[in-house]
């Protein structure tokens, strides 16, 4: 009984083993009541890849190279692209929202976007509002006259000029306090450019300057496809601080309006930032030779 027992483990190894290297067999986890394991006949991975004889069943008895079908690598190329391109164009869009977002608000607090600032209750709906702030360490008296002279016929806009006049603005941002430029009223007239006018809607001296686009005839074919409004107004801080913040609200009339208004929008907050900086340093500068600069 025990020389049987031996005689079939014997020949069932001597079997498995030849299945193995014919490729006929595939092994199984699972294990019989003698702990052998259990086998099933089916071709394997290997005998898939035999290569027959022509016009014969049989096997040439060479087992053939397995290798990756040719589609795999651009297979998943493909699959890599698909999980990539969301995640690219995702990152994109958040970069550009994040970059216009600080761009409109640049140098301003939550609060100050918020508030409602003088000129406001003219564009009460506007597509477009742009709050940009600076902190000048100057009073109020010393920050006023730079801004109420603001215009291209008058002190400018202490910007970037060379590159303003290549639009053909022709003007000179002034480096002193003018004083045939500092009295502005409401009707009266600021030029971004020799061909576009701004009119002034209020005037608070010391504490605010409204512009309003020029009104225009209904179907002119000059007229802007927007409606706009651009607000400046001192706040008194401690120690003889500023905080001048400058508001810009556009209003579309048109459809299509946010396609100008946009770009328009993005070189304002270049132009912008240039002037809070401008008008900050003649400020200080003022304060400081007047004796009047505040004690850090």
């Amino acid at each position: 009984m025990v020389r049987h027992f031996d005689d079939v483990r014997r020949h069932r190894r001597v079997t498995l083993s030849r299945s193995l290297l014919r490729g006929t067999l595939v092994l199984r986890k699972d294990r019989d009541f003698d702990g052998w394991p259990v086998v099933v006949r089916e071709p394997s991975l290997v005998a898939r890849h035999r290569e027959r004889e022509p016009g014969s069943n049989t096997f040439r008895g060479r087992v053939a190279r397995i290798s990756r079908p040719d589609n795999g690598f651009r297979t998943t190329v493909k699959g890599m692209r698909r999980l990539v391109a969301p995640v690219v164009v995702g990152a994109a869009v958040v970069t550009v929202v994040t970059l216009r977002w600080s761009a409109l608000h640049w140098g301003a607090t939550t609060e100050e976007t918020r508030e409602h600032l003088p000129g406001d209750e003219i564009l009460p709906v506007a597509g477009l509002v742009a709050t940009r702030s600076i902190t000048i360490q100057a009073p109020p008296e010393d920050v006023w006259p730079w801004v109420v002279q603001l215009g291209a016929d008058r002190g400018g806009f202490y910007s970037y000029d060379r590159l303003e006049n290549l639009a053909g603005c022709r003007l000179h941002s002034a480096e002193s306090v003018v004083e045939e430029w500092q009295h502005l009223e409401a009707g009266d007239v600021v030029r971004l450019h020799p061909q576009v006018a701004l009119a002034v809607a209020s005037v608070d001296p010391g504490r605010s300057l409204v512009l309003h686009a020029a009104p225009t005839m209904p179907g002119d074919p000059g007229a802007a496809p927007y409606d706009f409004t651009w607000s400046f107004v001192l706040r008194r801080h401690p120690h003889l601080a500023t905080r001048l913040i400058t508001r810009e609200r556009f209003a579309y009339t048109h459809r299509w309006s946010p396609l100008l208004v946009e770009p328009v929008s993005a070189a304002s907050s270049l132009m912008s930032q240039k002037m809070l900086r401008g008008i900050r340093d003649r400020a200080e500068r003022a304060a400081e030779s007047s004796g009047r600069a505040p004690v850090v």
